[in-house]
This record gives C-alpha cells, structure tokens and sequence, in this order.
C-alpha cells in the first residue's frame, strides 16, 4: 500500500513537471505586438515592422536555424524611479509600471538576455509624457525568433476638479454572459487607478460610468481583450472640454494555459485519490476474507 502510494505521488510529480515544459515550447512562439508598440513609434510604424519580421520568419530555411539559438527570453528586466508589477519573470510578457515620482519626465529601462547572441530593442531611457505610455521590449534570438515584453506607464496629468459618480466594470464572455468585476482598491472618486482581473474567456468588458451632469465621459479600450494586462482609460470631459479627469482601469486577462493546468492538476488529484481509495478497500475486503479463512 505504501509502495502504490509513492508510485501515485511520483506519477504526479512526472505529469506536472511534462505541462510545464510543454507550456515553455508554446511560450517560445511569437506573438503581434501591442496596439499601440514602442512609445516613439506609431501604431503604422509598429504594425509595418511586425510584417517585415513575419515575412523574414516566411522566408527562413532550415538551414538558417542549424546552430543557432531559439532563445529569446529575458534574463533581468528593470527600471530605474520606478517599479514592474507584477515582478519580472522570463515567461511573463505584461507589467504595469509605477512611477516613485508621478512628475518625471523620463524612465530609465535596463534588460538583459539570457542568450548573449540576442538583441534588444526598447531598453534605455524613454521620453513620458502625460498619460499612458505603452513601451515595447523587442528581444529576437540568433535564428530570428521574437518575443515582446510590454510595459504600461501611466504618467498622471493635472486633474481638474471632475470627478465620477460612480464606477462599474462587468466582464463578457463569448456566450454574451456579463458578470460585474471587483475593482482593487474599491472605486473611490479620488483614486484614479485601478486593478481588476478576469478569466480567459471573457473577451471583452463594458464600462458602466457615471459622471456629473456637466461632463461627458469618453472610455477608451475593452475591447478584444488579450491575455495579460489590458489598459482601459475612463475620461470625464467638460461640456466646454475646458477640464478633464482621467480613470485608468488595468485588467489582467489569465492565460489559457494557467486555466487549463489547474482543470488537469484538479482531475489528476481526483483519480488519483479515487485509485487510492479503491485500492485500500480492496486491501480491507481481502484482509477480512483472509481472517474469514483461517477461522
């Protein structure tokens, strides 16, 4: 019994340890950049370099990736007067990033590379202005392979004397359920940003805002939601649109992948206890028959 026992354990261990690494070969693909790309490029300049890497990847051989690494992780990930949330590791591609001093102008960001033949664009120090910044960390590995690391920045701007009324936040799946989503912290007028967290099948939120009577409120974002951080701007406009105060929403869409582990550790365990259990009442039933016999 004790030996089924430690044989079921280690079947575990084995099974857990195989998702991960077959979690990491998928983690290795490509995937498009963010809407919006590096700080200093616009969306067209983004959009067009991601079809050149696609066309060059097109019209690789095999023999362009004999001896050369795949390996386009990061090795550090950091910024000077500032901090990532959530903290830097090799897999994780999304990070918001908060200023220690809301009126700098600049940030300093430093990245290393686990491979010293791979290149980085988008490190150094960046130019912020007023509001959300979205900068790109482009690694791409010897043979050509590309992986981005997205950093959010909001830079807080002067906020008039607006405020919303209130602040709801539900979540769509691909059914058109909605179900409303907690905000961290809790909405309070006078906290302009906020953190929330959805599933993987919600592809979209809706924005529930209400503003005084004198303002109109523009939301930007919410749409398409993809896996990692997901920034989501609520502006509320004077009628004259002589003042204005901006909400940001961060909305942090769980990977695929994390969802579906957890389904398969969660049945792992449950056979595996039901084999557990079916073999210790087999033992006892043939423990009683054995006492059967000898009486």
């Amino acid at each position: 019994m004790k030996r089924f026992s430690k044989i079921c354990i280690i079947f575990f261990i084995i099974i857990i340890l195989a998702s991960n690494v077959s979690y990491a070969r998928f983690a290795d693909l490509t995937y498009p950049p963010g809407d919006k790309g590096k700080a200093d490029d616009t969306e067209e300049e983004v959009v067009e370099k991601y079809d050149e890497q696609i066309k060059e990847q097109e019209n690789t051989t095999a023999e362009d990736y004999i001896n050369k690494s795949s390996n386009n992780f990061l090795k550090s990930l950091s910024v000077e007067d500032g901090k990532l949330s959530p903290e830097f590791e090799r897999q994780t591609v999304d990070y918001i990033v908060s200023l220690n001093d809301e009126n700098q102008k600049t940030i300093t960001i430093s990245a290393e590379t686990e491979d010293d033949n791979a290149t980085i664009e988008g490190a150094g120090t960046i130019d912020l202005e007023e509001g959300v910044n979205k900068i790109q960390v482009v690694v791409t590995a010897e043979n050509g392979n590309v992986r981005f690391y997205n950093l959010t920045i909001n830079k807080p701007s002067e906020q008039s004397d607006l405020r919303l009324q209130e602040l709801k936040i539900l979540a769509v799946n691909a059914d058109e359920e909605s179900q409303e989503v907690k905000l961290s912290p809790s909405f309070n007028k006078d906290i302009f940003e906020y953190d929330a967290e959805v599933p993987y099948n919600v592809n979209s939120v809706q924005i529930e805002a209400k503003a005084p009577d004198n303002a109109n409120v523009k939301i930007s974002g919410g749409e398409n939601l993809h896996t990692g951080i997901n920034v989501i701007t609520v502006e509320i406009v004077s009628e004259d649109e002589s003042d204005n105060t901006t909400y940001i929403i961060n909305i942090n869409k769980e990977d695929e992948n994390n969802t579906n582990n957890i389904t398969m550790y969660i049945a792992i365990g449950i056979v595996l206890i039901v084999v557990v259990l079916v073999i210790v009442f087999v033992s006892k039933r043939e423990k009683k028959s054995r006492q059967k016999r000898r009486h």
